[in-house]
């Protein structure tokens, strides 16, 4: 088991029962120590979530980066904008409780895995996702050309919504078409 945020708070092992990926990405204000600012979630049976936090202190501290490609895209996805890391959080967590279990979070970089742990630490509801969640990182060395390949169309289905890459929507479809396309295990 991986643990968690150096708090020793660890998803549970992997149960018998096939889990339910939901792959996500984030997007966050600088890359090292960043605070959250959007969350995207595409779950295998076809389910999506966003939501991103409309802070002026947090925006202005941002990397130059996200402020030319990520902030502003936001406000493209209708009803998603909260004013409150709080709400950002119980929104996380309840659509990831609303799941069939278990479920697997799937994500390709760490501080993805960490904001979006940090998230359902924030929401008081830890210990249910602590019962039904187990984690993976989804990609480990250099993408196969299919992985690329379905990864670039996903960006041109999001980019019809107005969604660029660095949209933690955009991102999230992406990772999962990606993961979808890789070759078969042999």
């Amino acid at each position: 088991m991986q643990e968690l945020l150096g708090t020793g708070a660890r998803f549970r092992p992997s149960q018998d029962a096939r889990p339910l990926r939901v792959f996500f990405d984030t997007e966050f204000t600088v890359f090292r120590d960043g605070e959250l600012l959007a969350i995207g979630m595409v779950a295998e049976d076809g389910s999506e979530f966003y939501v991103e936090l409309a802070d002026a202190a947090l925006h202005a501290c941002s990397s130059e980066f996200v402020k030319q490609h990520v902030l502003p895209q936001f406000g493209r996805v209708d009803g998603a904008t909260v004013a409150q890391r709080a709400t950002l959080a119980r929104r996380v967590s309840d659509f990831l409780l609303a799941l069939p279990p278990p479920i697997e979070v799937c994500y390709d970089y760490g501080l993805d895995r960490r904001l979006l742990t940090q998230a359902l630490h924030d929401s008081g509801q830890w210990v249910a996702h602590f019962e039904r969640t187990t984690e993976c990182n989804v990609v480990e060395g250099p993408l196969s050309e299919e992985a690329r390949a379905a990864a670039e169309a996903s960006f041109q289905r999001s980019r019809v919504e107005g969604l660029e890459q660095h949209h933690a929507l955009a991102d999230a479809r992406a990772l999962h078409a990606a993961y979808a396309a890789r070759p078969a295990e042999r």
